[in-house]
């Protein structure tokens, strides 16, 4: 029972708030007639979608390298199982304390993408500390801080990178296929973006074990970080080819819904309706296009 109890515990842990999600979540909308479905396959071809998945899938992929190294790495230091898990838990913390910090200084920002770019670069030194990187002659660390303090970074870096992935997610997909329904849209898009941290989380230990058992921890982590470094690049380049041409002024279509034509029949056009996360959605789905001017283009990266 005691190796069967956190498995049953956890099992049974998202049940609650699948059957929350089921009680309290609204009936959907009636679609237009129109709406035509979209496939993840139809997102995948979309440039900026297959580098914000790599950068996803990457992000996901290489903290759970540890999983299946960490420990054996631990062990000949000395420690405990139960101080083994708590050396387990530095990460996840520094991911929970700076996820929410992170997220304000993201709306703060007008250029969202150089942020996922320092935090990549980031995860990738602090796999290559973690390590530590060998090329240069560098030993296994002795004591336990340099391993506590390059875990607590990466922790970091990585609430860094995600929480700006599912902004440029949105909008690549929104950008590229602007006639589709915003409810289809945003229902196949969110199946991509589970479906690539779950990919990352399932590659990444099996790699890491392969690795590990060949050539060691410190050459695991040493990968580990080279690949965060090469997407850091991958992603330094998406920014400066075509981080400036993302947005294309007086062609920009968006939906006007009838919340927002009682507002401009009072008030005037606003940009508030322009931007309506909502729009097409209810039984008025007609199409306008309006002409925007640079200082009305909210901040896309």
């Amino acid at each position: 029972m005691d190796f069967y109890f956190p498995f049953l515990v956890v099992g049974l842990l998202p049940l609650l708030p699948a059957v929350m999600a089921t009680i309290t979540m609204p009936t959907p909308t009636t679609k237009s007639q129109d709406s035509e479905a979209i496939s993840v396959v139809s997102l995948l071809k979309i440039p900026g979608i297959i580098i914000m998945s790599l950068a996803v899938f990457v992000f996901f992929g290489m903290p759970v390298m540890l999983e299946p190294t960490l420990a054996p790495h631990l062990e000949p230091q000395g420690l405990s199982i139960s101080l083994i898990g708590l050396v387990f838990f530095i990460m996840p913390l520094t991911f929970t304390i700076a996820t929410p910090i992170f997220g304000k200084l993201v709306g703060c920002v007008q250029y969202r993408l150089p942020f996922m770019i320092i935090a990549t670069f980031g995860m990738g030194l602090s796999c290559l500390f973690l390590g530590p990187m060998p090329v240069f002659g560098i030993k296994p660390y002795e004591t336990l801080w340099p391993t506590l303090v390059s875990l607590g970074a990466l922790g970091i870096f990585w609430a860094a990178a995600m929480v700006p992935s599912y902004d440029k997610f949105v909008h690549y997909a929104t950008y590229a296929l602007p006639n589709v329904d915003h409810e289809i849209l945003m229902g196949t898009l969110g199946s991509l973006i589970f479906m690539m941290p779950a990919a990352g989380e399932f590659f990444g230990p099996v790699l890491a074990g392969s690795i590990f058992d060949a050539y060691g921890f410190q050459w695991t982590m040493t990968m580990a970080g080279l690949v965060c470094i090469f997407t850091g690049i991958i992603l330094s380049l998406t920014f400066i080819i075509f981080g400036e041409k993302e947005v294309k002024c007086g062609q920009c279509p968006v939906t006007k819904t009838k919340k927002s034509e009682e507002k401009e029949s009072l008030l005037g056009p606003s940009n508030d309706a322009l931007f309506d996360p909502y729009s097409g959605i209810g039984n008025n789905n007609e199409k306008t296009t309006y002409s925007l001017s640079p200082n009305n283009i909210p901040p896309l990266y």
